[in-house]
């Protein structure tokens, strides 16, 4: 995935309009009609579109959902989102699947935002930079445990003797950070490692990530 800056910008398979997609986005994209997809080392050629009650309509590249398709990401469909208020509220079903879907429509729709705000050039934002972006905000919960943060912060604090009261040597941040890199290496799915890098720096928040 190092080439993805070679693409020319207006070329960018990854574009996504913010208004309606079933509307406004092709089901094939026009690169790949022209016999110039981009392949992924092989893999899917072709993304989908999610239909959210919120965000609506949503777009994901091919290598996002190749993510989104591993037993590590599909796991998150069996986690509420809101712990154990399920078991008070029934219909506060919304699970982590459907939030990190969300999140990743999100991030990529402020990175575009902030690129087509930004001065010429964008920034110098590149494809990579949204690669990352997009990975980051699917996999920022891929570490949760069952109950969400009941588990963070009462059952491993029991299991473990902390203090809860005190900075946890482990959170969810850090788990979904080596599961993002368990997750490539279970299902071959070939990154940069500078990409998988700074993905995993979003997810756990690392300050270096922001130099």
């Amino acid at each position: 995935y190092s080439t993805l800056d070679e693409a020319d910008e207006d070329d960018d398979p990854f574009m996504i309009p913010q208004l309606s997609q079933i509307a406004h986005e092709p089901r094939v994209h026009a690169a790949e009609e022209e016999g110039r997809a981009f392949r992924f080392g092989g893999r899917r050629a072709r993304g989908k579109t999610f239909n959210d009650p919120v965000h609506g309509h949503m777009y994901f590249n091919p290598l996002v959902c190749d993510v989104i398709d591993t037993p590590q990401m599909q796991r998150l469909r069996d986690l509420k989102q809101l712990g154990t208020s399920y078991f008070v509220f029934p219909g506060a079903s919304h699970n982590r699947f459907e939030h990190s879907l969300g999140t990743c429509h999100l991030a990529n729709t402020v990175f575009e935002s902030i690129k087509r705000s930004a001065p010429r050039k964008g920034l110098g934002l590149t494809m990579e930079d949204k690669l990352c972006v997009q990975l980051a905000g699917l996999c920022h919960d891929m570490g949760h445990g069952p109950f969400s943060h009941v588990f963070d912060n009462e059952f491993l604090p029991l299991r473990h003797g902390w203090n809860p009261k005190d900075l946890a040597p482990w959170n969810h941040e850090r788990m979904g950070s080596d599961m993002f890199q368990w997750c490539l290496d279970d299902n071959y799915i070939d990154l940069d490692p500078q990409i998988v890098r700074r993905v995993c720096d979003f997810i756990t928040s690392n300050e270096e990530a922001h130099t």
